[in-house]
């Protein structure tokens, strides 16, 4: 079948692949499909996020691994030295002692969405974002 398609993947590619659906359980060991591969293959995110996005259900941690996992084929959403003038050190204040860019990204739309609950305009909420060095 993938020999059919346009550009098919090389041999090599399709063995990581495998190994790496049958690593998160996807697949079992001779190749077949597990309840597992049937639940990530219903979410429309790669499978290592798909495993991940139901491992955080089962630890009921869904809503962070959500945002991001939502965040992870996007660009960057900090501002870098060429697109604001200067380097910002948002993302260093958001993230604080754990060095973390994933929790810089958490704690930034927790501020994020505690303004828009309080009633933040479009035009504050731009602001906000300006501020903190966020695109």
């Amino acid at each position: 079948v993938l020999q059919e398609v346009v550009d098919p993947p090389g041999y090599e590619q399709v063995m990581r692949a495998l190994e790496a659906l049958v690593q998160i359980g996807a697949l079992d060991e001779y190749e077949e499909i597990t309840q597992l591969g049937r639940a990530i293959a219903m979410l429309p995110v790669a499978p290592r996020v798909g495993h991940a996005i139901l491992a955080a259900c089962v630890l009921q941690v869904q809503d962070p691994m959500c945002t991001l996992a939502a965040t992870i084929d996007c660009q960057d959403p900090w501002m870098t030295r060429e697109s604001f003038g200067y380097a910002p050190d948002s993302a260093k204040s958001f993230a604080k002692a754990t060095h973390s860019d994933h929790f810089a990204l958490l704690a930034a739309v927790a501020q994020y969405e505690e303004l828009q609950a309080s009633g933040a305009t479009a035009a504050d909420l731009d602001r906000w974002c300006f501020r903190n060095s966020l695109q």
